[in-house]
């Protein structure tokens, strides 16, 4: 899970938010979702507990704690990787089981009023969804999730993101080039790799540039020119974009583990309150949002 660790540290909480098109749509939809828990939640002088899934830098948790000012909740965040993140409502508080604790979870005897997600339960395991639904809510719960979709313009960009990264990953002249510059650095070898990076880059519309990889290969040569080293490797930049492209799939196999959390709920809940395709500006499916009440 070391991908995800080094992608948590570098996003704030609206990341997986922002920068979609489909920002707005999202930000309604977990409004929409804090009012059901705000009307709910009213006159209640106990706090609720929620389960924030797969949480991440907390993009639901502190969606639904910034819109319900009124009503006091207990978030739990759940990850694999190492995450932390905080609320600024103080009538909210927040614990975490993350990274290696994220196992013992599933041994402590709790239920929910809540199980949050956004762009997150649909990467566990479904055995351990089925925990989750099974054992950590009672009835009456509310699931509130914002899922990746097989058929969204994410899984389509993660798809062609791969083929990019494996053109510029598999290159033999690159490996050549690599090989060389490895062996003794120089301007000219310098320049052959960009110019053959920049081949690469056109023939994927700009997909490599924007994945991040010129910028760090022009990182690592800048390093190697201004430091006067007889040699450059590139093997650190292969490292992150290998490590990039293990983010990328496991993308597009929790997109397709959706529908099967769906039809999980069908048969633990006692009735579906929202499914609805987000879509952005372009009419271009983003994901899916649903809101279900537990059996």
């Amino acid at each position: 899970m070391n991908y995800w660790d080094s992608y948590w540290k570098s996003k704030p909480a609206s990341s997986c938010l922002e920068g979609l098109g489909a920002a707005p749509r999202l930000e309604e939809c977990w409004r929409e979702s804090a009012k059901i828990v705000t009307k709910e939640g009213n006159g209640q002088t106990s706090p609720k507990r929620f389960l924030d899934v797969a949480c991440g830098s907390g993009a639901a948790s502190t969606k639904i704690s910034k819109e319900c000012e009124s009503v006091k909740i207990k978030f739990t965040g759940i990850d694999r990787a190492n995450v932390d993140f905080s609320l600024e409502n103080p009538i909210h508080s927040v614990s975490f089981y993350n990274g290696e604790n994220f196992n013992a979870f599933f041994k402590r005897s709790e239920s929910f009023d809540a199980i949050i997600s956004n762009f997150g339960i649909e990467y566990l395991e479904l055995e351990e969804i089925r925990t989750i639904l099974e054992t950590k809510t009672r009835p009456g719960s509310l699931f509130i999730a914002n899922c990746h979709d097989h058929n969204s313009l994410v899984s389509f960009t993660s798809k062609e993101e791969i083929k990019a990264l494996d053109s510029f990953l598999n290159d033999r002249l690159l490996k050549k080039l690599e090989v060389a510059l490895s062996q003794g650095f120089s301007v000219s070898l310098a320049k052959d790799y960009l110019l053959r990076l920049k081949q690469l880059n056109d023939q994927s519309e700009g997909r490599l540039a924007g994945a991040g990889v010129t910028e760090w290969v022009i990182q690592q040569l800048s390093k190697s020119q201004q430091r006067g080293e007889k040699t450059c490797e590139l093997d650190m930049v292969h490292s992150v974009f290998e490590d990039y492209k293990s983010r990328l799939y496991s993308q597009i196999n929790a997109s397709l583990k959706t529908p099967k959390i769906l039809n999980l709920l069908q048969g633990v809940s006692e009735e579906c309150l929202k499914e609805e395709l987000v879509r952005d500006s372009q009419n271009k499916i983003v994901s899916k949002f649903f809101i279900f009440r537990m059996l």
